[in-house]
């Protein structure tokens, strides 16, 4: 029996919670019961449907929008990216976005609560990046992020840049071989949450 199990059975507390019977077990625990035993809990309308609204940053052709709607399985897809790439997009995979858009005002208005960027903060110079990711990281979300290591030009990790907005709630084994390489083709991907004003920031070499 482990220290924290023991600490329960002699608190008064939980000494009470561990002599309920079949016959007094219902009456003690009132939330979610009611004459006719216990209601099965309602999770669609306490905890929100986090993957309601996507959003494909950096769309490109859409090459990755069959294996989210596979995933995620979202109510709402909005793509985000350059006019020019939405164009190109074929028209069989235009009609499997909810909405297809470069205005990033239009994203900020939705607040999507998926963020999903495959292949593409690496082809955005830093100056630019950091606003995007300081604009994206101002309301609740997750950023499902798939990239290289350094972006284009700069040369600068991503990572690091990140840093600084989103704290990493899962990284890839990949990640374990960015510390002290220097494979300009290396990869990795994670899952990141805005970082809380005032946090400290977490970069590469700390992880």
């Amino acid at each position: 029996m482990n220290n924290l199990i023991e600490q329960s059975l002699k608190n008064p507390f939980g000494q009470h919670w561990n002599s309920l019977t079949k016959e007094n077990v219902q009456e003690q625990i009132l939330t979610g019961a009611d004459k006719n035993g216990f209601k099965e809990m309602h999770l669609p309308s306490t905890f929100p449907h986090s993957t309601s609204t996507l959003m494909d940053f950096g769309c490109g052709v859409g090459r990755n929008v069959k294996a989210i709607h596979e995933f995620f399985r979202p109510d709402y897809i909005v793509g985000y990216d350059l006019p020019n790439m939405i164009q190109l997009m074929p028209l069989e995979i235009k009609v499997q976005y909810t909405k297809l858009t470069s205005e990033f005002e239009f994203i900020e208005e939705i607040k999507p609560r998926i963020i999903f960027a495959s292949l593409c903060f690496q082809h955005i110079p830093t100056v630019l990046l950091v606003q995007y990711i300081k604009r994206l990281s101002k309301w609740p979300n997750f950023l499902y992020i798939v990239t290289r290591r350094y972006n284009d030009g700069d040369h600068d990790d991503v990572l690091d840049i990140l840093s600084g907005y989103y704290y990493p709630t899962w990284l890839s084994a990949d990640v374990e071989g960015l510390i002290g390489q220097e494979n300009p083709e290396l990869h990795w991907s994670g899952i990141l949450a805005p970082r809380p004003t005032g946090q400290p920031v977490i970069k590469l070499t700390t992880l």
